[in-house]
């Protein structure tokens, strides 16, 4: 079977090869070279049927999620575990992990400082990042905790 490269570079494929490698419009064509040959390999296009329960042999069992506030709670719980440790307490870090989300620009670490400050007690809090997580935390930067000290100790600048 031969087939003629029009001007877009386009190849018709014969009916019978349609038919048996089973191509449908909006298959994807994934094209290797080998050698001096092209190879041309059809993965199935993607469909809108429904997938509900293609992957219940490997569920193994488990009873179904009937609490689901309860599931996205111990899932947090077992990420703060794993990233952190069991050194901070878990409720904080938790709740300061929640305010990244919709917020968009709190990072993990910033929720990290927040969480292990509020977790050993601590009011306040000195950085630099004026946009810093202040949830539940008094934000200073640092200049402001020493400004008493060095008025105090050079009484005549």
């Amino acid at each position: 079977m031969a087939a003629k490269v029009d001007a877009e570079y386009q190849v018709v494929i014969d009916p019978d090869v349609r038919e048996h490698l089973g191509v449908k419009p909006g298959s994807i064509a994934v094209q290797t070279v080998e050698g001096d040959c092209l190879k041309v390999r059809f993965l199935p296009p993607e469909h809108n049927r429904s997938l509900a329960g293609s992957l219940s042999k490997y569920a193994h069992g488990r009873p179904p999620i009937t609490d689901w506030a309860a599931a996205k709670q111990a899932a947090w719980e077992a990420e703060v575990a794993e990233r952190w440790g069991p050194g901070i307490d878990k409720a904080i870090a938790i709740s300061a992990l929640l305010l990244c989300r919709p917020s968009g620009r709190v990072s993990f670490a910033d929720a990290l400082i927040n969480a292990d400050a509020r977790s050993h007690g601590l009011t306040t809090l000195y950085t630099f990042d004026q946009q810093f997580l202040a949830d539940g935390l008094d934000i200073r930067p640092p200049r402001q905790r020493y400004a008493h000290t060095i008025s105090e100790a050079s009484p005549n600048e």
